[in-house]
């Protein structure tokens, strides 16, 4: 095991989505492990240091190059230096959403006719496959053009107008008032330093690329220009391969984030909160799976702050360089 530490500064912030999140996209306070490892995974792609490796569809499901690098790493983490405090913040913006629209409008036409049916009973008669409605053989409602028409009795025609929606016949996506929407997107401004430390399994990563691993991983890190979306931009001021030391005793000082269920305690009354991260990447019908985590520190303003913790027995607390209380937990 060795620690790769990594040393960088966010231009302005970051946002990183919670999972799942469609029309309130809500972000959190800190990158997760699973987006620092795609951080990294992505310059070794886009670098063609992993030869022959352009995303991988799993069982069939799509889901994000972590699900398949994650065992590279027995962990990953993250705090904010001191001296710095960001702020979260919620902004509405308005999106072109006609992409996210329906395509169908089979149903639709049902709803219509079942409409009518209620206000003209046992007089409604509808065509399916050419989506036409007759109403007591005196009025008729079909497709025309990019929206609909009605023609016959007009007597009935004023009383079915009222009733008649563009999307009965037209597919939202191409209808004015679906084509754009107001959407909350939560970002963190944070022009912040910070450090980032990955636990590395060497043999593993010497297999994936190479004899010059370690120095081709570096390079990588070096190259990394984001965190998060493609927005947070970051720039890397120093990467280093540390030896690592495990500690012998329980009770520790730490900056970096953890799983809440590896420690019985948390022994002082500093500040820390608690964020819902997921474990491998998540996509396309590949669920996520959620772990509470442990952010040392405040949530507003956003710092990081050590905490003293009483660690489990079976999780082994990890120093990862000279620094004070850099020291990481790891099952």
């Amino acid at each position: 095991m060795l620690a790769l530490r990594i040393e960088g500064k966010f231009h302005w912030g970051f946002w990183v989505r919670y999972p799942e999140t469609s029309k309130v996209q809500s972000s959190l306070t800190i990158p997760p492990p699973t987006t620092l490892m795609g951080a990294l995974t992505y310059p070794l792609i886009t670098l063609n240091q992993i030869k022959g490796f352009n995303g991988e569809i799993l069982e069939n499901e799509i889901a994000s190059p972590v699900k398949y690098f994650e065992d590279y790493f027995y962990a990953a983490s993250m705090y904010y230096k001191s001296g710095y405090k960001g702020f979260y913040v919620e902004d509405i913006s308005k999106y072109i959403t006609l992409h996210f629209q329906m395509k169908t409008i089979d149903g639709k036409i049902d709803e219509l006719a079942i409409k009518l049916e209620k206000e003209f009973p046992n007089k409604v008669s509808l065509d399916k496959k050419n989506r036409i409605i007759t109403i007591d053989n005196k009025v008729r409602i079909y497709p025309f053009g990019s929206s609909w028409k009605i023609e016959g009795d007009e007597s009935i025609m004023y009383k079915v107008i009222s009733l008649i929606e563009d999307e009965y016949f037209v597919q939202r996506r191409y209808l004015q008032k679906y084509r754009s929407g107001a959407i909350i997107s939560g970002k963190v401004y944070h022009p912040s330093e910070f450090v980032a430390c990955y636990l590395i399994d060497e043999q593993k990563f010497e297999e994936l690329l190479g004899q010059n691993w370690q120095s081709i991983l570096v390079y990588s890190s070096y190259n990394i220009t984001r965190i998060g979306s493609k927005e947070s931009i970051v720039s890397i001021q120093n990467v280093s391969l540390n030896k690592v030391e495990e500690l012998s005793k329980n009770e520790i000082k730490t900056l970096f984030y953890f799983p809440r269920d590896y420690v019985e305690e948390i022994l002082s009354h500093e500040k820390f909160y608690v964020e819902s991260f997921w474990k491998e990447g998540w996509g396309m019908n590949y669920p996520r799976i959620v772990f509470e985590y442990v952010i040392p520190g405040n949530k507003n303003p956003i710092y990081s702050e050590a905490v003293n913790v009483r660690v489990k027995k079976d999780v082994k607390a990890i120093k990862v360089s000279n620094v004070e209380d850099e020291i990481m937990l790891v099952k």
